[in-house]
């Protein structure tokens, strides 16, 4: 009786939660530097069970769970899931002049929907919307003139992001699965650098310039899983994806003016002195890298599962408008395991049925400032807690959580950060288009 009150007060929790958090939860990061480069931060676009487990997901497969990150795992849906995932988390950024900046985030990670095809598994239908960066900065510089005294502050300022719709399926032959996504990659950014000159003695005019850029584009990847069985109960499961590199048709507007203020600038708008130039509508192309992967999985009947990746995103292939950024190829290790005491829906203890996960991830950053290379690394940890798990083959409800808290960067470098994100998904599944016999 214990055990089914602890799935009914956890059921209620997520209801309560669930709904707020979808539309009350900021999209943007606050004041990030490192949104300044490309189209804006990446989000780790992997299922929050994975991230638990360092980000493990090529080879992951589950008949509950939605793993985009390899459309492969499609095939093994065995119920009608809906699933979504949010991020909250801070991060502290510094520079190598000993400034700091504080960074919070809140934002919806994924939404998605799958549908089994086939009775018992083999073939499966998954949709969703899943954010690919978010750019949100505000950052000012004091400066003087080149071969004057004459002082000048920057401000420096963005936000927007990208996002992709997306439909997938795939499908088991035998041992052996296949799959691919399909859908839209598109969003819009806004950036603009103001040059202020507080104290001017020499004639000249405050200066802004503006550049909004919308884009969209169709995209596509693919993957493939291979099961091969080692024993009775133990089976090692092989996993690789990728996706090509998409040149999206790209609009910007282009806006150079001149201003003042008739006052104190701390408390007061800016008044439009003059515009010097405007372009409506330019087009071009931004090119958004590929990337691919590979790993594998060695699990018991999922009573317990190790597994690694390695991950690589072609960053350096970035382009806006044929204009390269401090951007390169990102690569990443991961490393990642989960243990469930006991697999039965029977169990008399609930905490004999969550899912405990641990992982680890490094690799270099996508970023490449003054030169530099970034280093990142990471530790995760989380859970899986069943809140509605009658039958595995019927209902199944499960909330998943994730911690990371890791580190990017050096003093060194032009920019580093410790970080911290959890990460909460809400997962449920159920039998849909079977007549009932029995009401």
């Amino acid at each position: 009786m214990l055990f089914r009150n602890y799935q009914w007060l956890l059921s209620g929790l997520c209801g309560m939660l669930l709904l707020p958090l979808l539309f009350c939860l900021p999209s943007e990061a606050q004041n990030s530097p490192y949104s300044m480069f490309g189209l804006g931060e990446v989000n780790n676009g992997q299922e929050i069970l994975n991230r638990a487990m360092g980000g493990v997901s090529e080879a992951y497969s589950d008949g509950q769970t939605i793993n985009f990150i390899n459309p492969a795992s499609y095939s093994e849906l065995q119920l009608t899931t809906f699933d979504v995932g949010l991020d909250l988390g801070s991060e502290k950024i510094s520079d190598n002049q000993n400034n700091t900046y504080n960074s919070t985030f809140g934002t919806l990670s994924y939404l998605q929907f799958g549908v089994p095809l086939k009775k018992g598994g083999g073939w499966g239908l998954t949709f969703g919307l899943t954010p690919l960066t978010k750019m949100n900065y505000n950052i000012q510089q004091n400066d003087s003139l080149k071969g004057s005294s004459e002082p000048v502050s920057y401000l420096y300022q963005g936000h927007g992001g990208s996002y992709q719709a997306f439909i997938g399926t795939g499908f088991r032959v035998k041992g052996f699965r296949f799959g691919v996504n399909a859908g839209y990659l598109f969003g819009s950014t806004q950036r603009s650098t103001q040059a202020v000159y507080p104290q001017d003695s020499i004639g000249l005019y405050n200066s802004n310039i503006t550049n909004r850029t919308s884009f969209g584009g169709f995209f596509w990847n693919a993957g493939v899983q291979v099961h091969v069985k080692l024993s009775k109960s133990t089976a090692l499961e092989l996993g690789a994806s990728g996706g090509t590199n998409v040149k999206l048709p790209a609009s910007t507007d282009y806006l150079a003016e001149t201003f003042y203020y008739t006052g104190d600038p701390s408390n007061q708008a800016p008044q439009n002195l003059d515009t010097v130039s405007y372009q409506k509508g330019a087009s071009g192309k931004i090119n958004y890298p590929g990337h691919y992967g590979f790993g594998f999985l060695l699990h018991d009947n999922k009573h317990w599962t190790v597994g690694a990746d390695y991950q690589v995103s072609k960053w350096s292939d970035y382009s806006y408008f044929g204009q390269k950024d401090s951007l390169q190829n990102s690569s990443t290790l991961r490393m990642g395991a989960q243990y469930v005491p006991n697999m039965s829906p029977f169990a008399k203890s609930y905490w004999s049925i969550v899912a405990y996960r641990i992982g680890f991830y490094t690799g270099t950053d996508y970023l490449h400032l003054n030169g530099r290379s970034l280093n990142t690394y990471a530790f995760s940890f989380g859970a899986g807690f069943p809140i509605r798990n009658f039958s595995r083959g019927t209902q199944y409800t499960t909330i998943n959580t994730s911690f990371e808290i890791g580190k990017r960067g050096t003093q060194s470098d032009p920019l580093s950060s410790n970080f911290f994100r959890f990460s909460v998904g809400f997962t449920l599944d159920d039998i849909w288009f079977i007549k009932r016999k029995y009401q």
